[in-house]
């Protein structure tokens, strides 16, 4: 797996959220990211199988998932993701980020207290790009 699919919380995050070990080795994905990837699932299945029902915990899955996605066009998610790793954005940090789309360095900052090693200016540009990514979508 390549560094820049795994996701690794800090100790100190970690010992705070209660995470299992297991789950450090995952991939995250934005809401947006979810949404898409059950809509394609949902897609396949029916093509391949008609009368294919949702079981009703994709269903939810993908009902909450499509209303809270911030980000929907698969173009945009390429590029917010993209443009998160590039500034050295952690996987776990990706998906709170992409996710909850926070305005201002503060508003990050207490939702990941970890974004504290970027300057309020760093953090300040790279959330006005995610809303013009959001924006321009």
């Amino acid at each position: 797996m390549s560094d820049e699919a795994q996701f690794v919380l800090p100790a100190e995050e970690a010992a705070n959220a209660g995470v299992a070990e297991a789950f450090n080795q995952g991939m995250v994905l934005s809401t947006g990211e979810a949404a898409y990837l059950l809509t394609t699932y949902t897609a396949q299945r029916k093509e391949n199988n008609p009368s294919f029902q949702m079981p009703p915990v994709v269903k939810k899955t993908y009902e909450y998932t499509s209303k809270f996605a911030q980000v929907k066009t698969v173009e945009a998610l390429k590029l917010i993701r993209e443009f998160l790793l590039e500034r050295k954005i952690h996987q776990y940090e990706y998906g709170v980020l992409s996710s909850l789309m926070p305005e201002t360095s503060d508003e990050a900052i207490a939702l990941l207290p970890s974004l504290r090693r970027f300057s309020d200016n760093e953090l300040a540009v790279t959330l006005e790009e995610m809303a013009m990514m959001r924006r321009n979508q």
